[in-house]
C-alpha cells in the first residue's frame, strides 16, 4: 500500500513528465534480455493515453523525478537499477 504523500508524488510527476523528451533518449547498449538478463517495461496511464517505457529502447534514468518515486513504490517488490 502507497502512502498518500507518495501518490501524490506518483501523480504529479505522471501528469508533468514530457514523455516525448524521455522516450527521445534511446538507449544504445545491449539488452540484458540477449545474456539472460530481464528487461523492464514501465507503463504509465494518462490523459493522452498509456505511454510505454522499456529499458532496451529508452535509457532509463531512475534518480529522475518521475523514477525516484516509482522505485520508492516498487523497491520492496522489484528492486530497480541504479543509474
Amino acid at each position: 500500500m502507497l502512502s498518500a504523500e507518495l501518490l501524490a508524488e506518483l501523480d504529479e510527476q505522471i501528469r508533468t513528465t514530457d514523455f516525448t523528451d524521455l522516450v527521445s533518449h534511446r538507449f544504445t547498449g545491449e539488452c540484458p534480455t540477449a545474456y539472460d538478463g530481464q528487461e523492464i517495461v514501465f507503463e504509465f496511464a494518462t490523459l493522452d493515453g498509456v505511454q510505454r517505457i522499456a529499458s532496451c529502447e529508452v535509457e532509463v534514468d531512475y534518480e529522475s523525478p518521475l523514477f525516484a518515486p516509482v522505485a520508492e513504490a516498487v523497491g520492496a517488490f522489484m528492486p530497480l537499477p541504479i543509474n
